[in-house]
């Protein structure tokens, strides 16, 4: 009797399998019919798409998803089953513009179970045209990737894209982490069971990436910078903020941009290029706090010193004028920056000599790589080598030599930092599949110049904010800040020479004190502005005093 009894319930067991089989076999074969038939048409399948790690920015509550995975659904025509052909083209022309010539052509051959019409539709609207679409509409799912934020950050984030290899990451972090965010295995089922539970399957790629950037410090500088380019006429413009001690960037924004959710339809592939990393600019007087800090370094001068300024220097049979073609007669250093000298950074740099003056800047590896972890290009700064005095001479106030932002701020912070270098670095940690985080290692950065020297520019950049940038409307009370404006002639594209456009540039940090906080902002070819005082100085002003209070940033100066 027992021996009866346990042979019924092995039957039992083995007859609940076979149902549980049957009735996967009946949801595969028969209700989902339609969609496996769609998916195995198209070449889509919600099965096949793996798992790709997500992205975060930082947030003041919490992490940001920044790219990550979502559903979407692909609409398609199955003509085999259209019942009111009048219907279905109605319901596609309201829904998404088919015309009635392309509609034709998609329903032409009836054997056909699948005729794309739109892709990426979001399960919200899916699950609203699901309700009302006639017969011989359908939903494909599947999964894709999915950035939240849009525009925000996109040259730093970068987008998945199609290649000949397959989907992979293409530029910013999803091309430089692929490896990181794309970690997969694939196995082919071995067993009934396995089988029963799906069929292949696919390992995760679920290592994450969390950035420096704040989205929310992000979202207030791009739409600065979106502002500040459309009120001068111009598309093209970038914006850093960063902490000048450790070189975490906190925002980074390029135009023209990209939505990486919907990354070909640009007018250009140059869209997607950061020209944060990746441009080179001659980025004229915002250097010029790099050729004081070399002659402070070197002692071949002192903030108290004068000199004779004629206005223009002939050098190697050039003349080379300061911005109105003025002299000033004898007058002290600072005012080299209150008035942006050319003739001034000269002086300097006849007075430490070519040779120390070529050797500092290239100590600030202003030609190399910053090591920053997106695509990015050394700066070209080769007439530093030159046997000629006039080229040393327009490199003193930032013309003649090639340098990308990143690579600029990463020198200019060497004065907000007391002589030290930082190394700018987008990636606060990963967090493996696994379990385990790898975090950015601190680096304290490269010592160039005494922090002497850099207290001395520094103590001038706060003088010319707040006495000659825009007569002291430059300054964010509260707060010491030192700054530094450039407007620079663009150099000819087809050959040697400038011509009659500039770029427009600033940089500045605070507190001057204990700086948390620089930023650099430029522009190219403005139109309404005549310097980058009067163009960059209120975005500037906008951006600083909105990290300050963000981040709650204690005044070190008393206000009256």
């Amino acid at each position: 009797m027992e021996a009866t009894k346990r042979l019924r319930i092995l039957q039992g067991f083995i007859i609940l399998i076979f149902c549980g089989v049957a009735f996967r076999l009946g949801v595969l074969q028969i209700v989902k019919d339609d969609i496996y038939r769609a998916q195995a048409a198209s070449g889509i399948s919600k099965d096949a798409e793996l798992k790709r790690g997500d992205i975060y920015l930082q947030g003041s509550d919490g992490l940001f998803v920044a790219a990550t995975e979502a559903v979407f659904y692909t609409v398609a025509i199955d003509s085999r089953k259209i019942v009111d052909s009048t219907a279905v083209y109605e319901f596609l022309n309201r829904e998404f513009a088919l015309s009635r010539a392309d509609f034709n052509a998609k329903t032409r051959d009836v054997s056909d179970p699948f005729e794309e019409v739109a892709r990426r539709v979001s399960e919200e609207r899916y699950l609203a045209l699901e309700q009302i679409a006639p017969v011989g509409i359908i939903f494909v799912p599947n999964t894709d990737r999915y950035y939240p934020g849009g525009t925000l950050a996109s040259h730093v984030i970068g987008f998945l894209g199609d290649s000949a290899g397959g989907r992979k990451g293409s530029y910013g972090i999803e091309q430089e982490y692929e490896n990181i965010l794309a970690e997969e295995t694939t196995f082919a089922p071995t067993s009934l069971f396995e089988s029963f539970r799906g069929g292949l399957k696919y390992g995760t790629g679920e290592s994450a990436v969390v950035l420096t950037i704040d989205a929310a410090l992000q979202t207030y500088v791009e739409d600065v910078l979106d502002h500040t380019l459309e009120q001068y006429f111009t598309a093209r413009g970038g914006a850093i903020v960063m902490d000048p001690r450790t070189g975490r960037i906190l925002a980074m924004a390029g135009r023209p941009t990209f939505d990486p959710n919907d990354y070909q339809n640009v007018s250009s592939e140059k869209a997607y290029i950061n020209p944060n990393t990746k441009n080179q600019y001659e980025m004229g007087s915002v250097v010029k706090p790099l050729t004081f800090l070399a002659a402070f370094n070197a002692g071949a001068v002192r903030p108290t010193d004068t000199y004779f300024d004629s206005g223009y220097r002939k050098i190697d049979g050039y003349t080379v004028n300061n911005h109105d073609k003025k002299g000033r007669g004898t007058i002290p250093l600072q005012e080299i920056l209150n008035q942006s000298l050319n003739t001034g950074v000269i002086h300097l740099m006849e007075k430490m000599g070519m040779s120390t003056f070529s050797a500092f800047f290239t100590s600030l590896k202003l030609g190399e790589k910053t090591g920053i972890e997106v695509q990015e290009t050394p700066g070209n700064i080769k007439n530093l080598s030159s046997k000629y005095e006039i080229d040393h001479a327009t490199a003193s106030f930032g013309q003649g030599i090639g340098v990308t932002p990143i690579g600029l701020i990463r020198a200019l912070s060497t004065v907000a930092n007391s002589g030290v270098e930082p190394m700018p670095y987008l990636v606060e940690e990963v967090r493996h599949a696994d379990g385990t985080v790898t975090k950015h290692a601190d680096n304290s950065g490269e010592r160039v110049a005494s922090e002497v020297a850099a207290a001395q520019i520094s103590k001038m950049l706060v003088t010319v904010v707040d006495d000659a940038l825009l007569q002291g409307k430059g300054k964010i009370t509260g707060y010491s800040v030192g700054a530094k404006t450039g407007t620079a002639q663009l150099p000819n594209p087809n050959g040697a020479g400038y011509i009659d456009a500039y770029l427009h540039s600033f940089f500045g940090y605070a507190p001057a004190t204990n700086p948390k906080f620089i930023v650099l902002l430029y522009m190219e070819r403005p139109v309404g502005a005549a310097f980058s005082s009067i163009s960059l100085t209120p975005p500037f002003k906008d951006i600083m005093t909105y990290a300050l209070q963000y981040y709650q940033i204690p005044p070190d100066r008393q206000t009256q």
